[in-house]
């Protein structure tokens, strides 16, 4: 892992992406010396109490944003802003109070929504000026957009990574690791507790080490077939809302991809994503389970694309997502 992501000077394992981003967060505010957190407003990093502030994924589903059992000091301490704000997160961490900035570089539990160079650029930038630490969540986007995620991708270096099951081929594992300095501040060498029994689970790290190797061999070959697949799956999506006149918005990037039903041009932020056709979405999903595709059940999630869907995979998919595409239209009353 360390091999694949260079800004992971040292690493440490965890159960899950959600154990990684609580003890990222911990670390951080360790080695600041402060207590706030920044995140953005729709992004999820698990269901630890500080980043279930303004959260994505399941609480979007049911909703709501925040999570009951949370305190108020928790409240207080966790800071949010809009994703592609830079001067709001400039005014944010200018007061020199926050130890971290933890984000998706690309988000996609809001749906995928577009990030760009610029911005992660602005990011590092504003942390670096501010001594605040920047963590890169990368538990969706590590090793689906590139071998070394979207830090490779966009080529911006954060403090700390996360990462998720993907690094045990979906066995339950994650883990989070950055640069020495700061990795020694866990305790035997420094003085932040961190454990886990099942952290590391043996089976779970041999499954990875098999998958990372594999991707490491084929990297070269691997992650440009699995973009042309995106993109030649989501250029007959965008052929069917045409022909049934059914207005969607579809962001891509490397195996992900998420789908809109929206007159919007570009979807860069909840609102957008909020505002977009719930009923669509249902019927589309609900025509592909019937028809024995899944996809995912709502429109704050991401299409993934896999190395083991063929064309021919690809092309039933299309199948089933034009009877979604015609039944939408005749909705519409096209």
């Amino acid at each position: 892992v360390c091999k694949c992501y260079p800004s992971m000077d040292m690493i440490r394992f965890t159960t899950s992406g959600t154990e990684a981003t609580m003890a990222a967060i911990r670390v951080a505010r360790a080695f600041t010396n402060r207590n706030k957190i920044l995140k953005f407003e729709g992004c999820y990093h698990g269901h630890s109490d500080s980043l279930l502030v303004s959260s994505g994924s399941g609480l979007l589903t049911d909703g709501y944003q925040d999570s009951n059992g949370i305190t108020e000091g928790v409240l207080k301490d966790t800071l949010v802003a809009k994703f592609g704000d830079v001067a709001g997160v400039k005014a944010i961490l200018e007061s020199k109070e926050v130890a971290a900035l933890i984000m998706e570089p690309v988000p996609a539990n809001m749906g995928l929504i577009d990030s760009s160079k610029e911005f992660l650029t602005a990011m590092r930038d504003i942390c670096t000026e501010t001594g605040t630490l920047l963590i890169f969540d990368e538990v969706i986007s590590g090793f689906r957009v590139a071998l070394g995620g979207a830090q490779e991708y966009y080529g911006i270096t954060p403090d700390i990574t996360t990462l998720g099951k993907i690094i045990g081929g979906g066995y339950p594992v994650g883990a989070f690791g950055g640069k020495k300095e700061i990795m020694d501040m866990i305790a035997p060498v420094g003085r932040v507790y961190h454990a886990g029994t099942l952290s590391g689970n043996p089976v779970a790290v041999r499954a990875g080490f098999e998958m990372v190797s594999y991707l490491m061999k084929n990297k070269e070959t691997l992650y440009k077939e699995l973009e042309k697949k995106v993109i030649y799956i989501t250029d007959k999506i965008e052929e069917l809302g045409k022909k049934y006149e059914v207005p969607i918005k579809i962001n891509r990037l490397g195996s992900l991809f998420t789908i809109f039903f929206t007159d919007l041009k570009e979807v860069t932020a909840l609102d957008h994503v909020i505002d977009s056709n719930t009923e669509h979405y249902s019927i589309y999903f609900n025509t592909l389970l019937d028809n024995g595709v899944v996809a995912p059940p709502s429109k704050y999630e991401a299409h993934f694309v896999s190395t083991e869907h063929s064309k021919e995979d690809l092309d039933k998919t299309l199948e089933v997502m034009e009877l979604a595409f015609k039944k939408i239209g005749e909705l519409n009353g096209k």
